[in-house]
């Protein structure tokens, strides 16, 4: 039996569901694989969730294009993004932190460390108005040159 489980087969639909959009047949696939490795964890029922998971990977997007599904965006992370993470192994049980306490620990140092990053702004009137200069520079310079040989050239003829 698989060390890890998957997302219950309710809470995917849930975190997958899109108001006034149907499922696709790719998408209904992978949610019946899903049920069926609920209903009997096995390695044979995770293969399924795979390759199931990998078709509709391949029709929303491929490798990376299907993290911006608009069926990915449920909060603090998308389903299928879970999902991904739970199939590889990244998780807890995954890097050996088997102890509930340390489970617990690290979980929340994670969501700290998310939390502090999804509150930071970053301000580009800096780093933009280097970049403008610069650009601003380079082309004026670029323009004289133009200019200087346009007129060497025409006082040599």
């Amino acid at each position: 039996m698989p060390a890890n489980t998957l997302i219950p087969l309710k809470e995917w639909l849930d975190r997958t569901a899109l108001i006034g959009r149907t499922r696709s047949v790719t998408l209904k696939e992978l949610d019946a694989a899903i049920g069926d490795y609920e209903k009997s964890p096995s390695d044979s029922a995770k293969t399924s969730v795979v390759a199931a998971f990998l078709k509709w990977k391949s029709e929303n997007g491929g490798e990376s294009g299907w993290r911006s599904s608009s069926r990915n965006q449920s909060k603090p992370v998308g389903a299928f993004t879970r999902l991904q993470a739970l199939l590889a192994g990244d998780d807890d049980a995954a890097f050996g932190i088997a102890a509930p306490g340390q489970q617990a620990h690290h979980r929340h140092a994670r969501l700290g460390v998310l939390y502090l990053f999804s509150q930071m702004s970053v301000s580009t009137n800096v780093f933009g108005m280097l970049l403008d200069t610069a650009s601003g520079v380079a082309s004026g310079a670029f323009n004289f040159n133009l200019s200087a040989s346009t007129m060497l050239d025409s006082t040599a003829s």
